[in-house]
C-alpha cells in the first residue's frame, strides 16, 4: 500500500495554515492541520508580509512543521485576467498568450511570474485564465517560507485552485 505525504502552506489574507496531507489507495486524509490568525493592518501589502513571516515562524518552531511545502497565496496578492484568444494548436497558443500577456499584464513581463490556464474551448475561441505575481512578492514570499524552515517547491494562487477543485469535483458541471 503506497503512501505519499504533502505538506501545504496557505498564506492567506487573514490567517496562515499548514496541513499535512497523505493519499493512499485512492483516499485523501487531513493528517494534521494548524492555522494561525494574522494580525495587521489589511490595507498594507508589507503589513501582510510580516505578519505572514510571523505566522510561519510559529508554525514552525511551536507546532513542529518543516520540509518541503507547496505554497498557496491568497488573490489579493495576484492579478487575475480572462480573456478569449482564437482557437488555436497549442504551440500557437504560447505565443498569442505572451502577447496577451504583455498587452494585459499592467506591469513589464521581467516584472513579474506568470502563467496560464485554459479554462473553455468552444472550438472557435478559447477562454484563458491569466495569472501574474510580481516577481518581487513571490521572493519575498519564499524567503518567508524557507526562513522558517520550510522548503517552498511550488507557488499556486487560491483563485486558480478553487476553480480546478469545482473542475475536478463536477467534472460534468455545465456552465451557460
Amino acid at each position: 500500500m503506497s503512501s505519499s505525504k504533502q505538506l501545504i502552506i496557505n498564506c492567506g489574507a487573514s490567517r496562515v495554515t499548514v496541513a499535512v496531507a497523505s493519499a493512499a489507495s485512492g483516499s485523501l486524509e487531513l493528517e494534521k492541520l494548524v492555522t494561525v490568525p494574522l494580525d495587521y493592518d489589511f490595507s498594507d501589502d508589507d503589513s501582510w508580509l510580516s505578519a505572514i513571516r510571523s505566522g510561519l515562524h510559529e508554525l514552525s518552531h511551536q507546532h513542529g512543521f518543516s520540509g518541503k511545502a507547496a505554497v498557496i497565496i491568497p488573490g489579493s496578492q495576484v492579478l487575475t485576467k480572462t480573456i478569449r484568444i482564437p482557437h488555436v494548436e497549442e504551440a500557437k497558443r504560447a505565443q498569442i498568450l505572451a502577447f496577451e500577456a504583455q498587452q494585459n499584464i499592467p506591469y513589464p513581463l521581467h516584472e513579474v511570474v506568470w502563467d496560464s490556464q485554459v479554462v473553455g474551448d468552444d472550438g472557435v475561441e478559447t477562454e484563458v485564465l491569466i495569472i501574474a505575481c510580481k516577481t518581487n512578492t513571490i521572493n519575498e514570499i519564499c524567503t518567508s517560507v524557507s526562513a522558517a524552515g520550510f522548503k517552498p517547491v511550488s507557488i499556486s494562487a487560491a483563485t486558480i485552485l478553487e476553480y480546478n477543485t469545482i473542475q475536478f469535483t463536477y467534472p460534468d458541471l455545465v456552465q451557460d
